[in-house]
């Protein structure tokens, strides 16, 4: 996985790889994978139904009282 990302964002990165040294470049792919990990982070889940959810919490709520 760490591979195939790397590899999409390189026509991104190119004119920065060229002329920037290892340690640079380490720095700027870690700072695009943070990036992408809070954005996957700020995505609700699609499998999930919040509505539906939410009632059927509600219900369980109600059954308890």
């Amino acid at each position: 996985m760490w591979g195939s990302l790397f590899w999409a964002q390189r026509q991104y990165l190119r004119p920065y790889l060229q002329e920037k040294k290892p340690a640079q470049m380490l720095k700027i792919h870690e700072q695009i994978m943070r990036r992408k990990k809070a954005k996957i982070r700020r995505k609700p889940p699609k499998n999930q139904n919040i509505k539906e959810n939410t009632v059927k919490i509600a219900q369980k709520t109600m059954l308890q009282i």
